[in-house]
C-alpha cells in the first residue's frame, strides 16, 4: 500500500473497482470480490444498471457486509453506489420521466442510508430536445429534490463523453449544476 505523509498526516492510497452485486451474496459478496483484488474501495450497482428493481434490503445480507468489510480493512466510506443507467435528471421534455428518476433516486437514496452508504455516483442526464442550460438546471432541480431530505448521502456527478444529447460532459456544466444547489457539502465530481 502506498502511502505519503503531508503536513503530519498519513494519506493511504484508495484504490477499488466496480465489483458484482449478485445473488445470493449481495453486498458481503462484493466485499469479499474487491478484498480479493487486494483492494479498499469497492463500486456497486444496487441492482441491474438497466432498470429500477430492487431486492428488499433483509435479503443484502447487510450485518454479514459490515462484518467482511471489518474483516478485510475497508471502511464503510469506500463503497460508492451508482445509480442506473435508466434514470435522466436532465429531460424536460417528458416531465414523467423526470419525476419519476427523482421518485427512484429518492429511494435509492434512501435505501443507502439503510445500509449505511454514504455516496452515488450519478449520470447526469440528457437533454434529449431541450436546450443545454435548461437541461443542466433541470438536473440540479431534481438533485436539490433529493437531497431536500435530511440525509447524509452524497452525490457525485459523473462526468459524461457528449454522446448525443448527454448532459455534464465537461466542468463548465458540472459547475453550472453545482452552482444551483444549496446542499453545497453533499454534491462532489467523480
Amino acid at each position: 500500500m502506498t502511502t505519503s505523509k503531508t503536513n503530519n498526516k498519513k494519506y493511504q492510497l484508495i484504490i477499488g473497482r466496480h465489483c458484482l452485486f449478485k445473488s445470493p451474496n449481495y453486498l458481503p459478496g462484493a466485499v469479499k470480490e474487491a478484498a480479493s483484488y487486494g483492494a479498499n474501495a469497492l463500486m456497486i450497482y444496487l441492482g441491474a444498471p438497466q432498470n429500477t428493481r430492487r431486492r428488499p434490503l433483509t435479503e443484502l445480507k447487510i450485518p454479514e457486509f459490515k462484518k467482511t468489510l471489518v474483516e478485510n480493512n475497508i471502511e464503510i466510506d469506500n463503497v460508492i453506489v451508482h445509480g442506473p443507467y435508466v434514470v435522466n435528471l436532465a429531460n424536460t421534455s417528458r416531465e414523467e420521466i423526470f419525476h419519476w428518476s427523482v421518485e427512484f433516486l429518492k429511494k435509492e437514496v434512501a435505501r443507502m442510508e439503510g445500509i449505511g452508504l454514504k455516496t452515488i455516483i450519478l449520470h447526469p442526464g440528457s437533454a434529449v430536445d431541450t436546450p443545454i442550460e435548461e437541461a443542466l438546471s433541470q438536473v440540479a432541480k431534481g438533485i436539490s429534490l433529493i437531497l431536500e431530505k435530511n440525509s447524509t448521502v452524497r452525490i457525485a456527478l459523473e462526468t459524461m463523453c457528449g454522446r448525443g444529447s448527454e448532459v455534464g460532459i465537461n466542468f463548465e456544466q458540472l459547475k453550472y449544476i453545482m452552482d444551483r444547489i444549496e446542499q453545497k457539502e453533499r454534491i462532489g465530481v467523480c
